[in-house]
Order: structure tokens, then C-alpha cells, then sequence
């Protein structure tokens, strides 16, 4: 039996903001350059052996308009 994800927006969004001031930068610039940071960490933490596992990740980066996630 799975369970419900559940997201607390209301935190979510004032740790936006508080991270935008901080930064002075727009909301999705923030948002889109921390998804950056992930995919990349997350494709370097996966098992390089058969290279399947990060080609996966291509199309999160492509998403997010990265042109090589290796960098």
C-alpha cells in the first residue's frame, strides 16, 4: 500500500522567497538553477558500469535546457 505524497506549499514558498531575497533573483531562476544542481548530482551518484542509469537523466536535462550534465 503506497501512501499519499504530500507537499507543505505554504514552507515550500516562504523558503522561496527568502531564498530570492536573498539571491536577488526571480523565483523560477532560483527553482531552475537548484533542478539544475540536482540532476547533476544525481547522475553523478548513479553507477557508471553499463551508462544506462545516467542516460536516463538526458531528458530531465534537456527539460531544463542543460547541454551537459557532466560539467
Amino acid at each position: 500500500m503506497s501512501k499519499p505524497v504530500r507537499w507543505d506549499m505554504k514552507r515550500f514558498n516562504k523558503d522561496l522567497e527568502r531564498t530570492r531575497d536573498a539571491t536577488h533573483r526571480t523565483s523560477k531562476n532560483v527553482v531552475v538553477h537548484n533542478a539544475r544542481r540536482l540532476v547533476k548530482m544525481a547522475a553523478y551518484k548513479c553507477p557508471i558500469d553499463t551508462g544506462r542509469a545516467r542516460a536516463g537523466f538526458w531528458p530531465a536535462a534537456i527539460a531544463l535546457q542543460m547541454t551537459n550534465i557532466f560539467t
